[in-house]
C-alpha cells in the first residue's frame, strides 16, 4: 500500500477528529572526509524515511527517540546534540494524528542491525546537501530547513571533543 501511496498536503491539514499520537525520532548524522551524511531507514512497505515512533508509557521524549533510531536502523552509539523540530500530520491510514519530535544525533558508526523485525534494511546514508525526497515530505523538509543548524550543532560538538 505505502508504494503507490502519493502523501500530499491532504496528510498535514487536521480537518478529522481522531485520535492523537506522540512520536519522537532522530536526524542522525556521521561525518565521512568534511562531508555530513544523514541516516535513513527503510520503513514497512520499503519507503525510506527517518527513524521514529510512538513514545511508550514511561518514556521521555528524547529516550524514545534513541530507542526507535536503534530499533529501525542498528544505530546504538549516539550522542544526543538537542531537539531539532517538531512536525504534525495524519498517520499512513489518516486514522491518527501524529506529532513527532526529531533529535538530531552524532553517531561514527556506519552500519547497524536493526531490534525492529519489521526493519529489515538497516540504515542507508545520504550526503547533507543532496538529500533526496522521503516517503514523508515533512521529513525532507526538516532535514533540508536545519541543514545549517545541523553542520553548526556538528562543528560544534567535534570543537568540544
Amino acid at each position: 500500500m505505502a508504494e503507490a501511496l502519493k502523501i500530499d498536503e491532504s496528510w498535514y491539514h487536521r480537518v478529522t477528529p481522531v485520535k492523537d499520537r506522540t512520536s519522537a525520532g532522530g536526524v542522525v548524522v556521521r561525518l565521512e572526509r568534511e562531508k555530513i551524511y544523514v541516516a535513513v531507514a527503510q520503513e514497512v512497505g520499503g519507503q525510506w524515511a527517518l527513524p521514529k515512533g510512538g513514545v511508550e508509557r514511561g518514556e521521555s521524549l528524547l529516550q524514545a527517540a534513541i530507542r526507535e533510531v536503534g530499533e529501525e536502523t542498528g544505530l546504538m552509539e549516539v550522542v544526543s546534540l538537542g531537539k531539532l523540530g517538531v512536525k504534525e500530520r495524519y498517520g499512513l491510514k489518516k486514522g491518527i494524528w501524529i506529532t513527532q519530535h526529531f533529535f538530531l544525533f552524532f553517531t561514527k558508526q556506519l552500519t547497524g542491525t536493526p531490534t525492529d523485525p519489521r526493519h529489515t534494511q538497516g540504515v542507508r546514508w545520504f550526503e547533507l546537501s543532496q538529500f533526496p525526497d522521503l516517503f514523508w515530505p515533512e521529513q525532507t523538509a526538516l532535514v533540508r530547513e536545519s541543514a545549517q543548524t545541523i553542520r553548526e550543532r556538528v562543528k560544534n560538538h567535534l570543537s568540544r571533543r
